[in-house]
């Protein structure tokens, strides 16, 4: 790669996380915003000008300032009020209306009802979405982002109803059950016996501002816990949501089954849009791995062994994360391809000494990846075709601008850093699993993935090597030590969508997914990768 790059010193203002790390390894800023056709290398055809590594001499500094959240504009809170009720009125009034319509005597005041309550319909059902999720981040109270054009008001409507057949084809109403159960029987009948199943709401890194704000973690304990018992395997798992949406608890069916399989199970809760960005959800997941390392053996779990998994959006922070780190330690130890490593500990450029110990991260035996999100401005043009982007958070929690995003893309930072970055800097198991009927994240995104870290091996093993390459790590034809590899699996399930992937590791396989058997495929591509 021939861009020239520079380090910044850029140090983040000290705030109340006791635990919280720097949010970025980097910053790739664009000065020419790729445009026109999607094609799936679209974010990587121009070459990053500018590298920045955020640093601290605290472990107290933490990211930017958090976003800073409006009550909601009273002219969305009255339209939500007028618009929900409008909503059942004219699900009922619609074809009650075309009834009527239907008949010589009534079609004169039949018809006009129902174009109107129809219109009325679709218009609400679009505009709700907006008015519940859209208006974070604005500039100013008194502004609303509403959809007005009619392509993309058929368009959002036609994408919702799409979601909710998804949703009602999929076990929902088994998953609902079985959570209910779980909940109230396993978890609730379990809290008085010794060893729990589960120990909840542990604080894993404290906010002075109020203890609402402190984070918390779930763990499920391996059911052969004790003292004289070997130390189970620690998988942290990194929850779904869109950056936006649900909470730790949601996942216990997840948690409580791979524990019988003899995983310790955690379960972090990180901060969230629009309480906070994607930088600061790195850092709480980062803050939440240095906890495992140096706590989970206590409840049974073994620090040296400990893999990190996610779906959709937190496939996505989980890959940031540990890339971040990762391209940080081989800078380090190297710094930038054709330069003289640099003294032990700090890069020396420019203005000032960065150190990337903020960035460390225990050692991760392995990665598990489902249905995520690999390549940010891939899907926000996906979302932006059918007119979900504005209110979906991908934008506002990676961005909100396109430079900032491409900074927060896994894939392009796999893709810049290809050249340089070294296998044992990264996890050496990767498990990539996604749908073939999903909808909502393209399949594409963990094939390229895979691609991806495929040809990290590849690099290492040509004879045109960067100059950061040690022998070690390049291996030797000449009796040296075999070289490092990445082991990469990418498994694709022709017949799930978005949520099966997920749901197949919450429960097991049921009546209506026998033909298939995914979950039990899915579980042990796991017990594969794990050993």
């Amino acid at each position: 790669m021939s861009s020239s790059m520079s380090f910044e010193r850029k140090v983040s203002s000290p705030q109340s996380w006791e635990q919280a790390d720097p949010p970025r390894a980097h910053q790739i800023h664009h000065h020419h915003h790729p445009a026109g056709g999607l094609g799936h290398h679209a974010l990587l055809d121009q070459e990053p000008t500018e590298l920045s590594v955020l640093l601290s001499h605290s472990r107290n500094s933490c990211s930017p300032p958090a976003i800073s959240t409006p009550a909601r504009p009273r002219l969305a809170t009255f339209l939500l009020c007028l618009l929900v009720p409008t909503v059942f009125v004219c699900v009922a009034l619609s074809p009650l209306a075309l009834f009527f319509s239907l008949f010589p005597l009534t079609v004169v005041i039949g018809l006009p009802i129902w174009l109107s309550s129809t219109i009325l319909l679709v218009i609400s059902l679009a505009w709700i979405p907006y008015l519940l999720f859209a208006q974070d981040d604005l500039p100013s109270q008194s502004s609303l982002l509403l959809p007005f054009s009619p392509i993309k008001v058929l368009r959002i409507v036609s994408t919702l109803v799409k979601h909710v057949i998804i949703v009602l084809r999929s076990n929902w109403l088994e998953i609902m059950l079985d959570y209910s159960y779980r909940k109230i029987i396993v978890i609730g009948r379990n809290r008085r016996t010794k060893p729990a199943i589960v120990s909840r709401d542990i604080i894993y890194a404290y906010s002075d501002n109020s203890r609402r704000r402190n984070k918390r973690l779930d763990v499920y304990l391996p059911p052969s816990f004790s003292a004289n018992t070997a130390r189970a395997p620690v998988l942290v798992f990194i929850h779904p949501g869109g950056w936006r949406w649900f909470h730790k608890s949601l996942f216990l069916q997840l948690g409580l089954r791979l524990r019988r399989l003899g995983f310790c199970v955690v379960i972090p809760d990180f901060t969230k849009f629009p309480e906070g960005r994607c930088e600061q959800s790195a850092r709480d997941i980062r803050c939440a791995l240095r906890w495992v390392s140096r706590s989970i053996g206590e409840y049974g779990g073994d620090a040296h062994r400990i893999f990190l998994a996610g779906h959709g959006s937190g496939a996505h922070l989980a890959l940031l994360t540990v890339l971040e780190s990762s391209v940080a330690q081989c800078l380090e130890e190297y710094g930038y391809p054709g330069d003289a490593p640099p003294a032990a500990g700090v890069f020396s450029h420019g203005n000032g000494h960065i150190s990337s110990h903020e960035l460390e991260l225990p050692h991760i035996e392995g990665m598990i990846l489902l249905s995520g999100i690999y390549d940010p401005i891939h899907q926000l043009r996906a979302e932006a075709r059918v007119g979900c982007h504005q209110f979906l958070a991908l934008r506002r929690a990676l961005g909100p601008s396109h430079a900032i995003t491409l900074q927060n893309s896994p894939a392009h930072l796999l893709h810049w850093a290809q050249n340089f970055l070294l296998p044992r800097h990264l996890p050496p198991k990767f498990l990539i699993i996604h749908g073939g009927e999903d909808r909502n994240v393209a399949i594409l995104q963990s094939h390229f993935l895979s691609t991806l870290l495929e040809n990290i091996n590849r690099h290492i093993g040509s004879d045109d090597q960067s100059s950061c390459y040690s022998p070690e790590d390049a291996g030797s034809s000449h009796g040296g030590a075999p070289k490092a590899e990445l082991k990469v699996r990418f498994t694709p399930l022709k017949h799930l969508d978005h949520l099966g992937t997920l749901f197949s590791l919450l429960i097991a396989d049921g009546p209506h997914q026998r033909q298939f058997g995914y979950s039990k495929l899915i579980v042990d591509e796991i017990l594969s990768l794990v050993g």
